[in-house]
């Protein structure tokens, strides 16, 4: 059984992880589908998504998808 996240829960983990590849607002919700604003909402604590797990679950993917981009730049800078 998944536990309740909160709003601040929520705000923080959106945040720390469009921060920790350097994205914008803007590019995490054209990445994931959402409007600059609503990202903006979700790190202030404005709103929750309606399925919170599946957009947690979209960062990740996305998160994850550029640290490998990321890592593989790095490997070809060293061929």
């Amino acid at each position: 059984m998944e536990e309740d996240v909160t709003v601040e829960e929520f705000a923080d983990y959106v945040r720390f992880m469009r921060q920790s590849v350097q994205m914008t607002q803007r590019q995490l919700g054209e990445a994931i589908g959402f409007e600059r604003r609503t990202i903006m909402n979700w790190e202030n604590g404005k709103s929750l998504p309606f399925d919170i797990y599946a957009v947690i679950e979209s960062i990740r993917n996305e998160v994850k998808l550029r640290i490998k981009y990321k890592a593989h730049e790095k490997s070809q800078d060293y061929s």
